[in-house]
């Protein structure tokens, strides 16, 4: 008699973990693919061929095909040119996805454009409205652009030099998207030490600088990808303006983690 208590007791158990790991399970399932925030911002001189992150369930047998947006009209479709895929996170994926936007015969000039959200079709003819968070198209600049002659980027650093051409002062450092990520970003001169401004070249100076972008596991921009450009800012001894962009000095996604998953599907509600 006590060994079929016992007996039932383990039986009730085996269930009753069975029951909590299907309803667990079924919470966790993903209904669509849910896409992460994205703060990109390029510049009418960089490519407009751009990546997008999102997580599927790991089952998901679906492809992204073509894209829409609301910003340039529904009835410009761009495809889809490529996919990738990482696997090996527990029951997600985590995926990107590349859209080319370099049609200017079709949707004109893209510049000071700001998509926020687009319509994704499926090979299986399912399409998902997406929040994807914000792109912008900027404008050219009016000034001269120097080129560095010297660049290195790591994860989260990068480091420029150039042969000053002529007598400058560096004024500053303009940010796009209105300085929300202008926090994150620490700017050493050559000596190592933190920069700051006014600071004047003489022709023939070499110009280095380094960049470090600091991200906290408890800023929510931490679980952002970021893409933004900022832009040197310069002056002639003859008053004219010049600039030189900090490529990949604030270029950053998250770590491709089962924890990271978890952090962004609580963030967008779907856990």
């Amino acid at each position: 008699m006590k060994k079929q208590k016992e007996l039932t007791m383990i039986l009730g158990v085996i269930v009753l973990v069975f029951v909590l790991n299907f309803f667990v399970f079924r919470l966790a399932y993903l209904q669509e693919p849910i896409f992460l925030t994205h703060a990109y911002a390029f510049t009418a001189e960089e490519s407009s061929r751009m990546g997008f992150y999102y997580i599927t369930n790991a089952d998901e047998k679906r492809q992204p095909l073509e894209i829409s947006c609301p910003e340039l009209g529904e009835d410009e479709i761009f495809e889809v040119i490529d996919t990738e895929q990482w696997q090996g996170h527990g029951m997600y994926t985590w995926n990107e996805m590349w859209v080319d936007f370099d049609v200017p015969e079709r949707v004109g000039d893209l510049s000071n454009v700001i998509l926020t959200q687009m319509q994704v079709k499926w090979s299986d003819g399912t399409e998902t409205p997406v929040d994807i968070g914000e792109v912008r198209f900027l404008a050219a600049q009016e000034e001269q652009v120097l080129s560095w002659s010297g660049m290195g980027a790591g994860d989260t650093d990068a480091s420029y030099s150039m042969e000053v051409p002529e007598d400058l002062t560096v004024t500053g450092i303009r940010m796009p998207m209105e300085n929300h990520f202008s926090d994150l970003l620490m700017v050493k001169d050559g000596e190592g030490q933190p920069m700051t401004f006014p600071a004047s070249y003489q022709q023939g100076d070499t110009l280095s600088l380094e960049t470090e972008l600091s991200l906290t596991e408890k800023d929510n921009r931490a679980h952002m990808v970021i893409d933004v450009v900022p832009v040197l800012e310069m002056e002639t001894a003859t008053g004219e303006k010049v600039c030189a962009y900090l490529y990949d000095s604030m270029k950053y996604t998250p770590d491709m983690n089962i924890l990271e998953i978890y952090r962004i599907l609580q963030m967008k509600g779907d856990m």
